[in-house]
């Protein structure tokens, strides 16, 4: 009798935390995009704070997007994917729990860091295009990084 209190005390837990990892997530997607809102009407207003910077610095404007989604990358893999992956982890208990979560926030964090970036090379450029792969290869990580199945076992 009480396995299976247990066991429905356990699946409850499991559900909820599977409803905030999401509810987290789609959090950032929606401040990704809100970021896109940003961008264009803050530039059709005509605002560029200085193009001549932009242009200068979008190099290593690309190379800190990159660093940030390679960083999440791995970021992810060596502690979210790999450990589900042997076992290691699992999302039954509350450390597990816990490190799903942080993992899975920071990496959405560094994610969404590209599409700010983006924001801020875009604002001193002018140009609204400029903000396009930025932003769009941040939405498209966030996308693509949607908590994994295996932490729900």
């Amino acid at each position: 009798m009480s396995e299976n209190v247990v066991s429905r005390a356990q699946i409850r837990s499991q559900e909820a935390f599977r409803r905030l990892l999401f509810t987290v997530w789609g959090a950032f997607i929606v401040s990704t995009l809100a970021l896109f809102a940003v961008a264009y009407l803050v530039i059709a207003q005509g605002a560029a704070l200085d193009p001549a910077f932009a242009a200068k610095e979008q190099a290593t404007f690309a190379v800190a997007a990159f660093v940030l989604a390679l960083g999440s990358n791995i970021l992810l893999r060596h502690f979210l994917y790999l450990p589900l992956a042997r076992g290691v982890l699992e999302s039954v208990s509350a450390e597990g729990q816990r490190r799903i979560m942080l993992s899975c926030i920071v990496a959405w964090a560094m994610t969404e860091g590209m599409a700010i970036l983006g924001l801020v090379l875009a604002l001193f450029a002018g140009d609204f295009q400029v903000f396009l792969p930025f932003g769009g290869g941040g939405l498209l990580l966030l996308l693509l990084r949607k908590p994994p199945r295996s932490a729900f076992k």
